[in-house]
């Protein structure tokens, strides 16, 4: 798909958006760390990490809906705002636009409205990079946090809402790391754009743009390229939501 070389930006510092931190910075509460019976830390195992960030991604993760129709996936990036890929308004007449969450034990679906719909607004577009942001009510949910830094061979979870329907989770690793953004050896199913992709400490390195190579690897605009972005809008946020 060809994206149009167009950016929609204002000027500011990226850490009020995002809540970002070094891993120095860490909060205690946050840090994937257990204790022994000895009270010394040691590194959770990849097992209670993936389940940890499955959690996480079943509370962030959302199905976006463009004029009532199912057209890609996107992420809790503050309680209030979504990130997605800007491809995904592309060549539309855009009437509405809608996200849904799934339910999980700390949220609940009513059982007389299971399919609830929360109306957003398209707020920001970048088409040079591929991302856009939605502005959506406050929700209760935890979003996720934009990482530092990712390195090949890195194991990521790569969430979507494959063909519209039940959210997967796969977990795969980080191929090649490139200029235009990150390859990782995932499938690529249809729905798959604009969902996040995290690290296995829930934090977001990249985002979904579509398949290469045949559908087994997906080409994603990464963290630093978002972070240059948002780090550009930060300061006028509120302003914008307003």
């Amino acid at each position: 798909m060809l994206f149009k070389n167009v950016c929609v930006c204002v000027l500011a510092c990226l850490y009020a958006l995002t809540g970002c931190y070094s891993p120095a910075e860490t909060a205690p509460e946050t840090a994937v760390m257990q204790s022994n019976p000895e009270n010394n830390p040691e590194p959770l195992s990849e097992a209670h990490k993936i389940a940890k960030t499955e959690a996480l991604m079943r509370q962030a993760t959302c199905r976006i809906y463009v004029n009532s129709r199912f057209s890609g996936t996107g992420s809790l990036l503050r309680n209030d705002i979504v990130i997605t890929c800007a491809h995904l308004f592309e060549g539309v007449a855009v009437s509405s636009i809608e996200v849904f969450f799934v339910a999980s034990p700390e949220h609940p679906t009513p059982a007389d409205n299971p399919e609830q719909k929360i109306p957003a607004n398209l707020i920001l577009l970048n088409e040079g990079i591929d991302l856009a942001i939605l502005a959506i009510n406050e929700t209760n949910r935890t979003p996720v946090k934009l990482a530092k830094d990712c390195k090949k061979v890195q194991k990521i979870m790569a969430p979507s809402f494959k063909h519209g329907q039940e959210l997967i989770l796969p977990v795969a690793e980080i191929v090649d790391v490139t200029e235009e953004g990150l390859i990782y050896n995932a499938s690529a199913g249809g729905g798959s754009s604009g969902g996040p992709i995290v690290n296995l400490d829930g934090e977001l390195v990249g985002i979904c743009k579509g398949a290469i190579e045949g559908g087994n690897k997906i080409m994603t605009a990464n963290y630093k390229s978002i972070r240059e972005w948002l780090g550009e809008i930060d300061a006028l946020f509120e302003e914008i939501l307003k």
